[in-house]
């Protein structure tokens, strides 16, 4: 079968060689010509302008507009990488609303497209999206970029459903000791990072030799971008010290390196080695459901709380930059502390509430 393709240009380069130009595009054709992989190539690369052409614009006042305005601002170019590229991922699932006027995303518009964007990617998605567009309504409307004020509301969010387990739930003990006792040297380094000095797990994956000293450990995460210095637990500093002694390296190497090469491990490699161990214990019954590697980091916090830290002590440790996330990983200790506190009252001799009494 032969195929006339219209629009090509045929260069000639200095030494024979022949190459072929789309002249719509403007873009060398890589495939061998004559080839259905030439002809797939050719058709790939305009449809890929047809659709850009096709997208629609974004003139003042529209979704898009204020997107452009938040992405060039302070407010979005010094946030973290991690919370950057997430903020995108919420900015590309709306690219079609781009054309849409700011005055048509009321508050009923917003319960309606929660309701469907939970439909879509479920409750988490569903709740981040509203919160990023809340934070690029409130720096456009403090800019007069917006007509009314910020359409997001507190009863928009979705709640989450009864019974369903807690996300990150903190570790038991007996988990936290089965799982480093099969770990992989690497895995095990990671996890210690997130258990006793609680690092994120793209951060993990970043972290250098130089980072630690033998008896401190700092690096600036890449979600808040904050500067982080710990103290390093006694326990770190064990599987640390071993790691080290075990596979010496230069003070840019990788923390976490993988056994073959050298190289550190991308998030997506770490995360795939331990839900495999994960996966493991599981079936061996050594570990309940829902563990997971930020889990780690949760327990750190639980176990920061519980031994009396304050939300600010657990801020510091954690690297957050405010006290906000911090009250969320104190809360349950808080209250298992006051319960205990409550009963303690009763339990005084003095009290003769509730107290067993013979008829």
């Amino acid at each position: 079968m032969i195929f006339r393709i219209k629009g090509l240009n045929k260069v000639r380069g200095r030494k024979g060689q022949v190459y072929y130009y789309d002249r719509q595009t403007g873009t060398r054709i890589r495939a061998p010509y004559g080839t259905m992989e030439f002809v797939a190539e050719v058709t790939e690369l305009r449809r890929r302008t047809e659709e850009a052409a096709a997208q629609p614009r974004k003139p003042e006042g529209s979704w898009g507009h204020l997107v452009a305005y938040y992405r060039g601002t302070s407010k979005f170019t010094t946030l973290g990488e991690r919370t950057r590229a997430d903020y995108l991922r919420v900015f590309d699932y709306m690219v079609k609303l781009d054309a849409m006027p700011l005055a048509r995303m009321t508050p009923q518009w917003m319960a309606e497209f929660a309701e469907l964007t939970y439909r879509k990617r479920k409750r988490r998605f569903a709740n981040y999206v509203l919160a990023v567009i809340s934070r690029a309504w409130n720096v456009g409307r403090a800019a007069g970029k917006c007509p009314h004020p910020n359409p997001v509301e507190k009863d928009h969010k979705i709640r989450k459903p009864k019974g369903v387990p807690v996300a990150n739930r903190p570790w038991a003990i007996a988990e936290v000791e089965a799982f480093f006792v099969q770990a992989s040297p690497p895995l095990r380094v990671g996890a210690a990072l997130a258990l006793w000095a609680g690092w994120r797990e793209g951060d993990v994956c970043r972290l250098t030799s130089s980072a630690y000293n033998g008896k401190e450990i700092q690096g600036r995460q890449g979600k808040t971008d904050e500067l982080v210095w710990l103290p390093a637990h006694s326990a770190l500093r064990a599987v640390l010290d071993a790691e080290l002694a075990r596979v010496p390296r230069l003070p840019t190497a990788p923390l976490v390196m993988t056994e073959r090469g050298g190289r550190a491990y991308s998030e997506s490699g770490l995360r795939a080695i331990f839900f495999r161990l994960i996966r493991k214990l599981a079936n061996e019954g050594k570990v309940g459901p829902g563990p997971t590697f930020h889990g780690l980091r949760t327990t750190l916090a639980t176990a920061i709380a519980e031994a009396g830290g304050d939300t600010r002590d657990i801020a510091a440790a954690l690297g957050h930059a405010t006290e906000a996330m911090a009250v969320h990983y104190a809360r349950h200790a808080e209250r298992r502390r006051r319960a205990a506190h409550a009963i303690g009252l009763l339990e005084q001799p003095k009290n003769d509430v509730l107290q067993n009494k013979e008829p």
